[in-house]
């Protein structure tokens, strides 16, 4: 499955909440070994997408960010992002943080309004979600801008038919996680 990395990434942040409930070692210990295998799965600029990794099922022939509006990288990486920061926040993991951050580096140098960059994103609101998460944990000032031009740049047939069609007034998700920067989830 394509998107298949996020589940491991939904279950790290699913786990970085409960351990903030209620401490247990072993729960951490596993966690804390499932980001060392995120880490050592991840490419030296970040990439990490295991079905273009290993080029498993119909991926297999695909260059990476090549269908970005169905491939679900952007949307796996924003999982990971997102649990990464929950999982630093609860138990100071620095190695869960610095593959969040090669992984928002590695977007941010294959996407932007520069020459020679992809200009274009996915749709799905999860990586937007990250963007907002992220600002301030994982990066700098950089993740403005990359947040308003991946935000900007969403598939154009996504926004059509996920955001006018079922909100009339247009891009009211939009607006509404460009304002979730303003908020800490700690």
């Amino acid at each position: 499955m394509v998107f298949q990395d996020s589940d491991v990434y939904k279950w790290l942040e699913e786990a970085a909440y409960a351990l903030a409930y209620h401490p247990d070692p072993e729960l951490k210990a596993l966690c804390d070994r499932t980001v060392n295998l995120i880490a050592r799965a991840q490419q030296p600029d970040g990439y990490l997408d295991t079905p273009y990794q290993v080029k498993s099922g119909v991926w297999a022939d695909r260059p990476r960010f090549s269908l970005i509006q169905q491939s679900h990288e952007m949307y796996v990486t924003g999982h990971y992002i997102e649990a990464a920061v929950a999982y630093h926040q609860v138990t100071g993991n620095e190695q869960a943080l610095e593959v969040a951050k090669k992984m928002a580096d590695c977007l941010d140098a294959n996407f932007g309004p520069e020459e020679g960059k992809i200009h274009g994103a996915d749709g799905h609101a999860v990586r937007v979600g990250y963007l907002c998460t992220g600002v301030t944990h994982v990066g700098s000032g950089a993740d403005r801008h990359r947040q308003a031009f991946l935000e900007e740049h969403r598939h154009p047939s996504y926004v059509c038919h996920r955001c006018n069609r079922f909100h009339p007034r247009g891009r009211v998700v939009h607006l509404r996680l460009r304002s979730a920067e303003r908020y800490d989830v700690r």
